[in-house]
Parts: structure tokens; sequence; C-alpha cells
């Protein structure tokens, strides 16, 4: 994992995102809870795929990852890597949380969808770390070779995202 990400996770998460690469099933959902971010599944309106929301509790705000429900697997786990992305990067927007309850899902995916490029991108890059830093994706190539669909299926993400990483590391 790239070292300007790493420096911004809570102590112990780097081992946890070790752990998630090297044992299977890589349960994102799990990976994420051990980071104290939430996940949950709604109904959203095409094109959205998800956004990073802090939910308000009696313990305060809890950074929660909202995918949509209509998603794919692989898009589903993409959304949570990328979300985190966010959350880490980023910590808590205070205009975002300012708006309280008075929020509603589509009004907070749009929020997220105009967000700055260069965070989206960052959070894209955290993502791509996330599932295939420290020479995961060139291990995968080496042992199942340079099938995108295979290699979709290893690290159960979707086929444009192996693609773009391939060409990113000149696989």
């Amino acid at each position: 994992m790239r070292s300007e990400f790493r420096r911004l996770l809570p102590p112990g998460a780097y081992r946890e995102i070790v752990s998630f690469r090297s044992n299977p099933p890589n349960r994102i959902g799990v990976l994420a809870n051990r980071l104290g971010v939430r996940v949950t599944q709604e109904a959203m309106s095409y094109g959205h795929r998800g956004y990073l929301d802090y939910r308000s509790t009696e313990k305060g705000y809890v950074p929660t990852v909202v995918v949509g429900r209509h998603l794919s697997e692989a898009w589903k786990r993409w959304v949570v890597g990328h979300e985190l992305g966010h959350h880490f990067l980023e910590g808590v927007d205070a205009d975002f949380i300012l708006m309280g309850d008075a929020h509603d899902a589509e009004q907070a995916a749009f929020l997220y969808l105009e967000s700055d490029d260069s965070n989206e991108q960052r959070a894209e890059n955290f993502a791509e770390d996330l599932f295939f830093g420290d020479g995961a994706l060139k291990a995968a190539v080496s042992l199942h070779g340079r099938d995108v669909g295979r290699l979709a299926n290893v690290f159960k993400v979707p086929s444009a995202k192996i693609r773009n990483r391939m060409r990113f590391e000149r696989l």
C-alpha cells in the first residue's frame, strides 16, 4: 500500500488490510467493520453506486458506507473499498455533518458525485491499493495468466478495474 495511504490509517488498520488480502473469502464488510465503518445497502436511482455518510447515533457520528442494492457483488466490494478511501483520506466533511438528518440518500449521493475530482481519484487509488497493492495483482497474473475475467473472479472486483490496474502496472 502506498505510504501516503498507510500513514493515514489508524493503528492496526494496515495489519487488517494485509489480513484481508491474504485470507479468503476477503469479505470487505468484515474489513470495514474492523476499521470502524458500517456498511449498509439501500435502493438507489440509476447511475448511483454508493456514498459515504456519517450517521448520527447516541454515541456520535458513525461512518457508514451505503452501497446500491442493485449492484453486483463485485461492484459492491469495489464501492466499499472506494468509500473507505474517502473516509480515511478526507475524514469527516463538516458541511455534510451540519446538514444532520435533514438530507436523504439521493441528496447525499448527489453531493458526493459533485465532490472534487482529485478526491475521487485518490479514493479510487486507495481502492486499487486495497485490492491490488503490495504486488497482489502481479502475483495473481503469474499464477492465473492475463485472463481479465479470471482475475476479476479471483479478486471479486469488476473486470474494468482489473483492466485499469493491469494497464497502470503494465502487466
